[in-house]
């Protein structure tokens, strides 16, 4: 998104190209090279190279199997194009580089659909059950405090019979959502079964787990779910241990 780009910054003499935003037109995964940007600079990326000093300029998308997985930019301050050798060893380069992202984008997807729950994005029954086997093991070898809270949604099957199972789903999914809203970044939120869900608090004691359990509680009676059969009010019961 070119209305998203952000100024090159300066290092000394290097510009930082940390964050920046890929210009659009680079996403039609063409190779783009340039001999002066001075006179040559068609995007945001190019004219901002020009005016930290850089004169040629050579874009590379990197491409496999049919999917832009990234980018390589080259500039140097010398007004010469990139040669016939330069590309050729870009072009191996960049090869050998969209392969590997590629395959670690295809790893990181498999890794995160086998950990979590389709429906409502939180970990899965095997996830929870792994790092719940982890925070025990953790909390008996350093004495530490360990709770874990267990949700269920009241009367579900009359939401499911009343609305049917999408809006069902949509209820689930907005539990969720404010169960992983209403806990710390080092809780666990998983979907235990059905209905039910489960919190796994590290460092936290039987006082702690019944506040979060009525935290919870209170954020989900508090606000009807929005869904698209209109507001379903709903209520969750909670225990913790």
């Amino acid at each position: 998104d070119p209305a998203r780009s952000r100024p090159l910054r300066r290092r000394g003499s290097d510009a930082d190209l940390d964050d920046y935003a890929i210009d659009f037109s680079f996403l039609q995964g063409k190779t783009r090279v340039a001999g002066n940007l001075v006179s040559e600079a068609r995007s945001g990326v190019e004219q901002d190279l020009a005016a930290v000093g850089m004169r040629a300029f050579v874009h590379l998308p990197l491409i496999a199997r049919s999917a832009l997985v990234g980018s390589i930019y080259l500039a140097r301050p010398e007004a010469r194009i990139y040669g016939h050798r330069d590309m050729e060893i870009l072009n191996e380069v960049g090869a050998s580089l969209a392969v590997a992202l590629y395959d670690h984008s295809l790893y990181d997807e498999v890794k995160r659909l086998s950990s979590t729950d389709d429906l409502t994005g939180a970990a899965n029954r095997r996830r929870l059950f792994e790092q719940g086997e982890i925070e025990f093991s953790r909390s008996r070898r350093y004495d530490h405090q360990l709770s874990v809270v267990m949700i269920d949604v009241d009367h579900f099957k009359r939401v499911n019979d009343t609305h049917g199972h999408a809006v069902g789903d949509e209820v689930l999914r907005e539990i969720a959502d404010r169960c992983r809203a209403g806990v710390r970044t080092i809780d666990s939120v998983g979907r235990y079964g059905g209905e039910e869900f489960a919190i796994i608090l590290p460092e936290s004691d039987l006082e702690a787990a019944e506040i979060v359990a009525e935290r919870l509680r209170a954020a989900v009676e508090r606000t009807p779910v929005v869904t698209a059969d209109g507001p379903v009010p709903v209520t969750i019961s909670g225990g913790f241990a």
